[in-house]
């Protein structure tokens, strides 16, 4: 089963560019930004780095499912219908990969912050992929 389209044929830079589209990456950036700047509000000893890194990884976690779940809808919508996985630059196998893949990793990277930190970002994620995106089409 394949993937993605091999590099050779898709060339690296549009394959770069493509995966930075599906994972919303600008906007899980932004998203980040804000979760490190409530972060810096308070005094700590601890570094906002590994929250940045895995909200960051988190975000394009939900960004990558979010538009497993959309295709049969993207392809609809003249906004949505040059995504990704809607004209086959990757497949949905591929995209579920690295959604899962990202968020295990987010969801790690807050665990070391606390138990507490980790349910809210779960919380977060599942929130987005289970009520938003569907309620989005109501």
């Amino acid at each position: 089963m394949l993937l993605y389209t091999p590099t050779t044929q898709l060339g690296f830079r549009r394959a770069s560019r493509n995966f930075l589209e599906l994972t919303k990456f600008k906007l899980s950036v932004l998203n980040s930004l804000v979760t490190v700047s409530a972060f810096a509000l308070y005094p700590s000893a601890v570094s906002g780095v590994p929250l940045f890194l895995s909200s960051l990884a988190l975000s394009m976690s939900t960004q990558a499912l979010n538009q497993c779940i959309e295709v049969p809808y993207d392809k609809l919508m003249v906004r949505t219908s040059q995504r990704p996985l809607v004209v086959g630059a990757f497949s949905r196998w591929f995209a579920i990969a690295c959604g899962m893949g990202l968020g295990a990793l987010g969801m790690y990277g807050l665990s070391l912050y606390n138990l507490k930190t980790m349910l809210i970002g779960g919380v977060i994620w599942a929130g987005y992929l289970l009520v938003y995106t569907p309620m989005k089409r109501t």
